[in-house]
């Protein structure tokens, strides 16, 4: 059946009327097309414009796009700690480590648990330390944590290291 009042401008949605219906017609998939399905659906969003990060790191991690799906965990991980909501950061965070995903990304999703942890209370900063020894043995001796900025160009997929500037 059509969807009322679409969510993106000039497309017409459709859904199905029960939910037994959409498991069953999800189920009758291989994997393979899942997958698929999944990426495709994470790509379209995308460039329709899907503004929540969940959404769109749900979709690219079903269609096993690890490290794109661990961008739109950190960002959704940040999105709820500007919220105020620690424990969706913490899920969220923890869920983005969980592929295979390039070494900057992990240091930024490490960091932000880190982050977390030391300012939610005093009982938490304990369990700051194994994320903050993670972080310091992949950074190696000497190199300066990966702040707000480092974790920002790793949301957008920037692993290169370089800074950016605003236009």
């Amino acid at each position: 059946m059509r969807r009322q009042g679409p969510r993106f401008a000039g497309e017409q949605e459709v859904m199905f009327r029960h939910a037994l219906l959409h498991e069953g017609a999800y189920e009758m998939l291989t994997e393979q097309d899942r997958t698929l399905g999944h990426r495709l659906a994470g790509e379209w969003l995308l460039s329709h414009g899907e503004a929540d990060p969940m959404v769109l790191a749900e979709h690219f991690e079903r269609g096993k796009e690890a490290a794109r799906a661990g961008s739109f965990y950190l960002r959704a991980a940040e999105q709820a700690l500007r919220g105020g909501d620690a424990e969706a950061a913490i899920k969220r965070a923890k869920r983005g480590l969980l592929g295979s995903i390039p070494e900057e990304l992990r240091i930024a999703l490490l960091g932000l648990l880190c982050e977390i942890h030391v300012w939610s209370s005093e009982r938490e900063y304990v369990n700051a330390v194994p994320y903050a020894e993670e972080v310091t043995e992949a950074r190696g001796a000497g190199q300066r944590p990966l702040g707000e900025r480092g974790r920002g160009a790793a949301a957008r997929g920037d692993y290169s290291g370089k800074p950016t500037t605003a236009a």
